[in-house]
């Protein structure tokens, strides 16, 4: 088993590719480094880890500043839904928003947007919470 402990950046990827590959390792890896591991904190990275979770891997901190990986050869099969893509929310909630539109959007996960809604709400947007995993902008 290789213990390892990153502490810098060096890989040509960008990080969220680096955390992302970390987690398929077959070693244990801690990633504790508060300039690499804000990737770590990152809604895909935490869901990625869940899911793996799901499937029989060791990691602990997902979410978090700290991530630990033990790898594993073996994983099983599971049902698991991912999350909504923020990315795609947000740019319908930004074309919506430089369209003067409407749009009702769900699912979504109100809080990984709220870089984007509060920008948009300061330059006079309005944008509501119409469940637990939906929003309105218009």
């Amino acid at each position: 088993m290789i213990n390892e402990t990153i502490h810098t950046h060096t890989s040509p990827l960008t990080p969220f590719s680096c955390t992302s590959q970390s987690l398929l390792a077959w070693q244990h890896l801690c990633l504790e480094n508060a300039n690499t591991c804000q990737w770590c904190q990152e809604p895909e990275v935490k869901d990625l880890a869940d899911f793996l979770i799901s499937c029989g891997a060791i990691i602990h901190g997902a979410g978090t500043n700290t991530l630990n990986i033990t790898g594993r050869r073996k994983l099983h099969g599971t049902d698991y839904q991912i999350i909504p893509d923020r990315i795609e929310a947000g740019t319908f909630l930004i074309a919506a928003a430089i369209t003067h539109s409407t749009i009702n959007i769900a699912p979504v996960v109100p809080s990984h947007l709220t870089s984007v809604t509060s920008k948009l709400c300061a330059i006079g947007c309005h944008i509501q919470q119409t469940s637990s995993n939906g929003l309105k902008v218009g």
